[in-house]
């Protein structure tokens, strides 16, 4: 894909696909400044002692808590299989952790680009629809 600059005249810019993010390290570098510019900022500032980006990045990755989400029949995840933010071993992980009752994975759409699609709206209402609370159990 190839953007061009509203106006100017035939100046490009190659955006990257998804491979070539994760192969030249671009999405780990925006990791990093995002970590070191904004989060640690921002929760240092709030009183959470000496953040790290390790600690952080360890605290948002999900195979943190492999066991508790396995165990949990209850999650629906919804995603798009060309995510710039969801690498190959991250769908993987996906798969192996979650049933397809409980995983739906959308071809195209990037990060959050289908929320305007009906198939996605419906995929998304259907999931919450089907987690509706039942009525207490009497002990």
């Amino acid at each position: 894909m190839v953007w061009r600059w509203k106006n100017r005249p035939s100046r490009k810019l190659k955006i990257p696909n998804k491979s070539e993010l994760h192969s030249t390290g671009f999405r780990n570098t925006l990791y990093q400044d995002y970590f070191e510019k904004f989060a640690i900022p921002y929760y240092q500032a709030r009183g959470v002692a000496a953040p790290t980006a390790e600690a952080m990045a360890k605290a948002g990755d999900l195979r943190t808590y492999d066991a508790a989400l396995r165990a949990n029949r209850n999650l629906r995840i919804i995603v798009n299989r060309n995510d710039l933010l969801l690498a190959d071993e991250d769908l993987a992980w996906l798969h192996a952790t979650f049933g397809p009752e409980q995983l739906t994975v959308f071809e195209q759409g990037g990060h959050l680009g289908n929320l305007s699609n009906p198939s996605v709206q419906k995929s998304i209402v259907g999931a919450l629809t089907k987690m509706k609370a039942a009525p207490p159990k009497a002990d």
